[in-house]
């Protein structure tokens, strides 16, 4: 069994109607795990309440509330709109930018961070995707 500092915790937030494919992101860490054969990434399903959160699929999931652990990489799930993010959720990604050592988001979750990054007091460069959104403008 692997030391606890050495286990990445990775943490994937969810919200109202977030998307399903951006679960594919989730993948990646299980294959970790299965192909080490222990746990080298612990994932956890976060959203701004805890509970069960309805995918737009129409199924739940359950969650924990955001609270002030912080993560090795956070995942900032997808929506169909990217203005279902609510306050909280927009608030825990920017804390999350400080206290994370990466901050992602697969297909429309990616469209925040860059207006998170930009509005930050800290600075972070754009990577070349995140450049050429912020240059064209933010969806929602």
């Amino acid at each position: 069994m692997l030391p606890e500092a050495i286990v990445q915790r990775i943490g994937f937030v969810v919200f109202a109607d977030f998307q399903v494919m951006g679960f594919a992101a989730i993948t990646a860490f299980e294959v970790a795990n299965l192909t080490v054969g222990e746990p080298v990434y612990d994932v956890s399903l976060l959203s701004e309440s805890g509970g069960l959160v309805r995918a737009s699929a129409g199924f739940c999931v359950e969650t924990e509330a955001f609270g002030e652990s912080i993560f090795d990489t956070l995942i900032v799930g997808a929506s169909a709109r990217v203005e279902a993010m609510t306050p909280g959720v927009l608030a825990f990604v920017q804390r999350s930018m400080r206290t994370s050592r990466r901050v992602a988001g697969p297909c429309t979750g990616a469209f925040v961070l860059p207006r998170l990054a930009y509005s930050t007091a800290v600075e972070q460069p754009l990577t070349g995707c995140s450049r050429a959104i912020s240059k064209r403008g933010f969806p929602g």
